[in-house]
């Protein structure tokens, strides 16, 4: 496996100086199946195929953008991969006539100061609306102890179940057992555990390699790389373990500096550490900045084009507004995102709660939801599907 993934890795860069212009990885298939099939995340090694947007695990829901020649197209593969085919007004009534009564559902977010959790939220609350159920919404504003609180009153109140649509993981475990003791499914997005019903998330493996994949390649596999990092954070973590993976193919890729990021103020501490590293770093010093998720991106691609550093390129995880209007820009320091679909994922969450509920048998331990990865090349069409409207402008 390793031979392949050097393999695929040298033919993606030697493609890339071949043709002299940044490109994303191709491959043949621009479509994708069901993603309601349980799949298990494979290791490491398993998951870094670079050539492939289908690679990894999970990864037959990827979406290669490269190979769809027309926007339309393009839009009905993406919308299409993450439907789940259900009459939800009917799954709540059929809910209600099962337990006895109309039913509650918790849905606890860490925070909303970026739009992925913002998205998620909305749509599991929208899709509880949308089944007839009473919703109890908590936002814990950044504090988890507050979170972990949030859910251990849903379990004294004995809600039906409770959706967690972003969370740290790592720091819920003994509540998300305290609700499997209390027979309470708990479904998630991002936020994986052994006690959940069911979790919702796309597939970082493969996602984190194209990343750090088209940073290489657009790089020609030689350059010095700033990390913006936020540790604790599973899908982060996943993404990080992936750029490592990559770089063992690119050894004239070095990583010069990896900051933290301050996670309650990431806007103006990654400002102030961005400005940190370019006073370190001056011009032909570094080349690129990776980060796995969107304000972090966006801090830093203020300070680099406030500076006129318009050598070093932003890779980057969460398709927020501002990452993608600053990719659609000629001259934005943003160069790639890993994109989702956090307006499907909160909606299929709670269906899955609703599910659980109904003593459905086909609730999947997993679900990977579809990604692509979001270039300058494609992000006029990625941009109309997901933001709609006059999103240049907003």
């Amino acid at each position: 496996m390793k031979k392949l993934i050097s393999f695929v890795l040298i033919c993606l860069l030697m493609v890339t100086m071949v043709t002299g212009c940044s490109e994303s990885p191709k491959n043949g298939s621009d479509a994708a199946n069901s993603n309601t099939a349980p799949v298990e995340p494979k290791s490491a090694g398993g998951a870094a195929n670079a050539d492939n947007n289908a690679a990894g695990a999970g990864g037959e829901n990827a979406v290669n953008l490269s190979a769809v020649p027309k926007e339309a197209q393009f839009i009905s593969n993406l919308s299409e991969l993450f439907d789940v085919k259900v009459d939800i007004k009917k799954l709540g009534e059929n809910v209600e006539k099962k337990i006895g009564h109309k039913p509650v559902i918790l849905v606890s977010i860490y925070d909303t100061q970026n739009e992925w959790n913002t998205r998620t939220l909305q749509s599991a609350i929208q899709a509880a609306k949308d089944a007839g159920v009473e919703v109890i919404s908590a936002n814990s504003q950044s504090d988890i102890n507050k979170q972990i609180s949030d859910i251990q009153n849903g379990i004294g109140r004995k809600v039906d179940a409770i959706v967690i649509p972003g969370g740290l993981a790592s720091s819920l475990q003994e509540v998300l057992k305290a609700a499997k003791d209390a027979n309470i499914p708990v479904t998630t997005c991002d936020v994986p555990s052994e006690y959940v019903t069911s979790c919702v998330t796309a597939d970082n493996y493969s996602g984190g390699v194209q990343l750090a994949a088209k940073m290489c390649a657009d790089l020609k596999g030689k350059g010095n790389v700033a990390v913006l990092y936020s540790p604790g954070w599973h899908t982060v973590e996943v993404r990080r373990w992936m750029l490592d993976e990559v770089l063992k193919d690119f050894p004239s890729v070095k990583i010069v500096t990896e900051a933290p990021i301050n996670i309650k103020d990431p806007m103006n501490g990654t400002m102030n550490t961005m400005q940190n590293i370019l006073q370190k770093y001056p011009e032909g010093e570094l080349d690129a900045v990776i980060t796995f998720w969107g304000l972090p991106a966006i801090a830093a691609s203020k300070v680099i084009e406030s500076q006129g550093r318009s050598e070093i390129g932003v890779y980057c995880a969460d398709v927020d507004l501002g990452v993608v209007q600053d990719l659609q820009k000629e001259d934005g320091a943003i160069r790639a995102v890993f994109g989702q679909v956090p307006q499907k994922m909160g909606y299929i969450a709670t269906v899955m709660a609703l599910k659980a509920l109904n003593g459905d048998n086909d609730v999947p331990v997993q679900m990977w939801a579809p990604h692509t990865l979001v270039t300058k090349e494609n992000v006029d069409a990625f941009g109309d599907w997901n933001f709609g409207g006059d999103w240049k402008k907003q």
